[in-house]
């Protein structure tokens, strides 16, 4: 049985401006300056948006395709912080330096003209995030969505997460202990992280178009894009594979180009979802990735390997560090692929300018998400579990000493914007 994707979720960290610039520079190119940089996320929600508004001063940030929750909650977060560089829902900028887009791309019918509006605004060194749904790992995937669809079709009266939850939990309590009901139940639980909006734009949305990866290439290409990797790479990385056939994939890339190495991919791991960094076609190539760039991790657990380079950002942690600072452990090289390699595994963040964490305050931010009872990304942009207890003493922006060890990612040296 093929393993259940993870649905696309807001994607905090991929999503920072100062990690998207960070992204041209690991494709080789130029990363675009982040003051005076114009940001357009499209469905974006406050837990996004707030804390990059507060701590981007110098960047302008504009908001449209929102719900109404979602809008609701951004303007009050908005007025309360004084946020003057988040504008909501007003006119698309002619320019837009980067824009995200990480959920609604796969409800389009017309993907290559929505590309094309996108990229018309697009400046030389301008980046597009993209999160869009993925072929074949959505074959099996779209029998769920089908399944739903038609049932809350039929219940009208009830509303229609609730109502495609209790249908799943029927099924998947009723099927055989394996093979298909085994399958149903891992959807299930994936299901069950997503709270109901993220479950309609995913499951119930009446239009779903996912696309094979050779097509979102053409698409792109005719919008003048071109795909500069994954934001985030653990799912899909080619490393889970068997070694014979990473081999093989080498040699499809020499023969064949990027493109059809990256089917084979999701062909071979059933990827389902994907966050994608395009940008200009046809751009020079600059220098090598990491140089100039500040590494952090957003767990020191998830640092597997005992190079001094990954010893250095777990004690520094929640702290980033320029990578020139990173101890060499014999050579640059083996610096230099230590951190590749955890960059490949999810388990470093790199940027080009480093989060402002580290101390003993509650910036105010983060005490707004917590009273208002929104999600509270920690200040790497991260999203991380947060117990009741600790909310409060967010909200409260007291924490006493015993708790700032476990609550250090949401710290600052001050309470005011950087």
């Amino acid at each position: 049985m093929p393993e259940v994707p993870r649905p696309p979720r807001p994607p905090l960290a991929a999503a920072h401006p100062a990690q998207l610039a960070a992204q041209a520079t690991l494709a080789g190119r130029a990363a675009p300056a982040l003051d005076g940089a114009q940001v357009l996320h499209l469905a974006a929600t406050p837990e996004e948006l707030l804390p990059l508004a507060w701590s981007l001063p110098s960047t302008t940030f504009h908001a449209v395709a929102l719900d109404d929750g979602a809008g609701d909650a951004l303007a009050t977060g908005r007025e309360a912080l004084g946020l003057t560089n988040l504008t909501l829902d007003g006119p698309l900028p002619a320019r837009a330096d980067l824009v995200v887009w990480h959920r609604g791309f796969s409800e389009r019918t017309d993907p290559a003209d929505a590309l094309a509006h996108l990229a018309r605004r697009l400046p030389e060194d301008g980046l597009l995030l993209l999160g869009w749904c993925v072929l074949p790992g959505w074959h099996m995937l779209g029998m769920v969505r089908e399944l739903l669809r038609f049932h809350v079709g039929r219940t009208p009266d009830a509303p229609p997460a609730a109502a495609a939850r209790a249908l799943l939990d029927l099924l998947a309590d009723a099927m055989p202990p394996s093979g298909a009901g085994s399958w149903l139940r891992a959807v299930r639980a994936t299901v069950r992280t997503l709270d109901d909006g993220e479950l309609a734009t995913t499951f119930l949305a009446p239009q779903h178009h996912p696309l094979h990866a050779h097509a979102l290439h053409a698409h792109a290409a005719e919008a003048g894009l071109v795909l500069l990797g994954d934001a985030e790479r653990r799912e899909g990385s080619a490393a889970r594979l068997p070694d014979h056939v990473v081999d093989f994939l080498v040699d499809e890339r020499r023969a064949h180009g990027p493109v059809v190495a990256e089917q084979h991919v999701d062909l071979l791991v059933n990827r389902a979802f994907r966050l994608t960094v395009l940008g200009r076609a046809g751009r020079p190539e600059a220098a090598r990735p990491l140089v100039g760039l500040w590494v952090g991790t957003p767990d020191p657990a998830h640092l597997v390997g005992t190079h001094p380079a990954l010893d250095a950002l777990r004690a520094a942690w929640p702290r980033f560090l320029p990578y020139e600072a990173l101890p060499e452990g014999g050579s640059p090289e083996a610096r230099l692929q230590a951190v590749l390699e955890a960059l490949e595994a999810d388990a470093v963040l790199v940027r080009t300018r480093p989060p402002a964490v580290g101390g003993d305050r509650v910036p105010a931010v983060v005490r707004h998400l917590a009273a208002a009872g929104l999600p509270v990304p920690d200040l790497l942009h991260v999203a991380r579990p947060l117990s009741p207890e600790d909310r409060v003493l967010l909200a409260r922006g007291e924490v006493p000493p015993e708790a700032r060890a476990r609550l250090a990612p949401w710290l600052a040296p001050t309470e005011a914007r950087p």
